[in-house]
């Protein structure tokens, strides 16, 4: 598993979207979240669900939000 430790380090700079290093899953879907109508905001906001995600190494969960162009780890 040396390998897979040593793809991965500290990111340095700000992250985007409002998100922080120590976001939950839960707090990063409710930062991605989106309208639950998109013709009447109002009626709410619902958590942004990844597009896709997965567990290739059963330790990292891999969220994958494609509509806004990011991978969280």
């Amino acid at each position: 598993m040396a390998w897979l430790t040593a793809a991965f380090g500290v990111y340095k700079g700000k992250l985007p979207l409002g998100l922080a290093a120590s976001d939950t899953m839960a707090s990063v879907e409710q930062k991605l979240g989106h309208f639950k109508e998109v013709h009447a905001p109002q009626a709410g906001w619902v958590p942004g669900y990844p597009d896709e995600g997965g567990s290739p190494d059963h330790f990292h969960y891999w969220a994958i939000y494609r509509r806004f162009g990011i991978t969280i780890v």
